[in-house]
């Protein structure tokens, strides 16, 4: 995180989408461990894994990677927390908020290059 403890990172379904910008403390320390882990080499590599596969080769514009798609779900999992937030007031489930949000960032670290792509092959191969 930089000097203020925010990062940014700019999506082209999202927009801009900030990490550790908010008014909830916990929210915050939230985004600043999912940054750390946005950090490391095993994530990264999701840059060079494709979402969809070959639909590139149909739809040029069909490009994004494995990254971009586990940022958007964070940040969709992040507004969807917020809404129950507002309609829970008062509860207590900080930490079942943070697993599943950073559950949802992780989802896509184990996938390999094209995995999607070869499931049906792979179930009929037994």
């Amino acid at each position: 995180m930089n000097s203020n403890n925010t990062q940014r990172l700019r999506d082209p379904v999202h927009g801009l989408i900030v990490f550790g910008n908010g008014t909830d403390e916990y929210q915050n320390e939230t985004d600043r461990i999912a940054w750390r882990l946005l950090d490391t080499r095993e994530f990264q590599r999701l840059r060079r894994i494709r979402q969809l596969g070959f639909s590139d080769l149909v739809y040029p514009g069909a490009t994004h990677s494995r990254f971009a798609h586990s940022v958007g779900v964070y940040h969709t999992a992040r507004n969807l927390v917020e809404v129950i937030r507002r309609k829970r007031e008062g509860s207590h489930e900080e930490g079942l908020a943070r697993v599943a949000l950073l559950a949802a960032l992780l989802h896509d670290v184990g996938h390999g290059p094209f995995s999607h792509v070869f499931e049906h092959a792979a179930s009929e191969l037994g």
